[in-house]
């Protein structure tokens, strides 16, 4: 009988999880399309209240670590309601605080391992650019583990002048925007020139932009920040990329 139940139960658990993934990539297709309205990382609580033309507030959540609290910033757009979930930098409870949210607002029991409840901007990076809050997300484990080297230096940051914020806000770029879209991530320069094509194809269609735009913009990102990293004569990039995968796999395995 238990097995039975077990049967029936589980379509249900996994249909919540599916509903609010396909919330989450909408929600993610949207920031990618108009990134200055969706931030991933900023200093103050109000400045992810920047959303315009939509409507956006945000709400500590009183569940979370009392000591290190998270907040839902909630969009309406479209007659849809859509949630993220932002947590401090340097949480030690965000994964758990995430999975208490979903649970509560969305019915989400239980995440399997093929997903991991992630920082959408390395948290590492954030807190050495003195940013306090950062959204999480889950994102495909097998993408997962081999993005943290690539995230912290292709991300935009702007100054909101119009509104007289000096404080930064860190926004969805390309190479962010691939580890959220669950693209495989690429291993050196070469690896992405061989298939600069395709990763440009792949993130065209959710910007709705042209294909040749997509790969511009995503090369002009990489070259001003990613290959700093990795000098081309450098020895040392494949093990560091190898030392960085290793210790994303380590840290997730807590």
């Amino acid at each position: 009988m238990k097995k039975a139940e077990k049967r029936g139960i589980e379509p249900v658990v996994n249909n919540k999880l599916e509903e609010y993934l396909k919330m989450q990539k909408n929600d993610l297709i949207r920031a990618f399309k108009d990134n200055t309205n969706y931030p991933i990382g900023v200093k103050d609580m109000k400045l992810a209240e920047i959303s315009i033309p939509f409507v956006a507030k945000v709400d500590l959540d009183c569940h979370s670590n009392k000591n290190k609290p998270s907040f839902v910033r909630t969009i309406e757009a479209d007659n849809k309601v859509y949630k993220e979930y932002w947590v401090q930098a340097d949480s030690k409870t965000y994964r758990r605080d995430f999975k208490n949210f979903l649970d509560r607002e969305y019915g989400v029991k239980n995440v399997p391992k093929t997903l991991h409840v992630d920082h959408l901007l390395n948290h590492k990076y954030a807190i050495q650019a003195g940013l306090v809050y950062v959204r999480v997300a889950l994102i495909e484990s097998k993408v997962n583990t081999g993005n943290g080297i690539f995230n912290e230096k292709g991300t935009t940051e702007y100054v909101n002048n119009e509104i007289g914020i000096k404080d930064k806000v860190f926004l969805l770029d390309y190479v962010i925007a691939m580890k959220a879209f669950g693209i495989k991530p690429f291993k050196n320069k070469e690896d992405l020139n061989e298939r600069l094509d395709s990763i440009a194809e792949e993130l065209s269609k959710f910007a709705c932009d042209d294909k040749e735009i997509t790969k511009e913009l995503l090369s002009e990102t990489l070259s001003q920040n990613f290959w700093a990293l990795f000098p081309e004569n450098s020895s040392t990039r494949k093990e560091e990329f190898e030392k960085m995968k290793q210790k994303n796999i380590e840290e997730f395995d807590e």
